[in-house]
C-alpha cells in the first residue's frame, strides 16, 4: 500500500511540476504537502516551500521516492 501511495505521489509531483506556464494552486500545494507527510517523507515540507520554483527540494523528493522503490538506485547528478 505504501508503495502505491508513493507511486501516486511521484506521479502527482511530475504532473504538477510539469505545469510550467502556471503556478500551483493553494489546494494543489496543500494536497501535495499532505501526501508527503502521509507517505513518511523524512522532513517537514511547508506550503511556502513551493511558492517559488524550488528545484533542489523537488530533486530531494524525487531521490527519496526513488529510494522507496530501489535502495540501490541513484540519480546521476
Amino acid at each position: 500500500h505504501n508503495q502505491r501511495v508513493a507511486w501516486c505521489l511521484w506521479l502527482d509531483l511530475v504532473l504538477t511540476t510539469a505545469k510550467t506556464a502556471t503556478k500551483m494552486t493553494y489546494r494543489e500545494l496543500r494536497g501535495f504537502t499532505e501526501q508527503l507527510r502521509a507517505v513518511g517523507f523524512p522532513r517537514f515540507v511547508s506550503i511556502e516551500s513551493f511558492r517559488q520554483p524550488n528545484f533542489p527540494l523537488v530533486a530531494e523528493i524525487l531521490q527519496w521516492l526513488l529510494s522507496c522503490f530501489d535502495q540501490d538506485a541513484n540519480v546521476p547528478t
